[in-house]
């Protein structure tokens, strides 16, 4: 159902992280007040975002938004090397940045409606926080933990993430891509 690898983020990206993205005033974060804007789920939230590659439809690639990918896109091609994974090309890749929230899971979605993958790199440390994978009622099948400075990387369907503790942060990267 998922499959993950550990310790993907090299220290020195760590550190960039932590000063350019969780510690900095000034990098450009949007708001995005739902994960799915056009419906009423109880589960969604806001959160914070930067787009790396922007999505250009189903089953095409993404469209690069910011030069801060080429940083992620070595992590992105070890994770996908030591999965065996001969990728087509990425669909869309963003920064998510959320907080703690009572429930237990945002809502659950899919992120294209073709087939594809996605790739979730945990890029600071936090409790709780894993990515829920649903069945198409809604029904938690699994959760895939979030490992700190790993990755996840699972099937395109129906998933959410879960929420890290109080006073925490989860700051995570998410890739979409199609394979051969």
């Amino acid at each position: 159902m998922y499959q993950q690898v550990e310790n993907v983020v090299p220290e020195e990206f760590r550190t960039l992280v932590k000063q350019e993205l969780l510690d900095s005033t000034a990098f450009p974060w949007y708001l995005m007040n739902k994960t799915l804007p056009d419906q009423n789920d109880p589960n969604d939230h806001p959160y914070l975002s930067h787009v790396l590659m922007h999505r250009n439809g189903d089953n095409n690639e993404g469209t690069i938004n910011s030069m801060l990918i080429q940083e992620f896109l070595p992590i992105f091609a070890s994770v996908t090397d030591q999965l065996g994974l001969s990728v087509k090309h990425i669909m869309r890749a963003n920064i998510n940045l959320t907080w703690h929230n009572p429930w237990q899971h945002g809502a659950p979605h899919k992120d294209h409606e073709c087939d594809h993958h996605n790739m979730i790199i945990y890029l600071n440390e936090f409790t709780q926080g894993g990515t829920y994978l649903f069945d198409n009622d809604n029904q938690i099948l699994d959760c895939a933990p979030a490992i700190p400075y790993g990755a996840t990387v699972f099937g395109g369907g129906k998933h959410a993430q879960g929420f890290c503790s109080p006073g925490e942060l989860r700051l995570i990267s998410v890739f979409t891509f199609q394979t051969h």
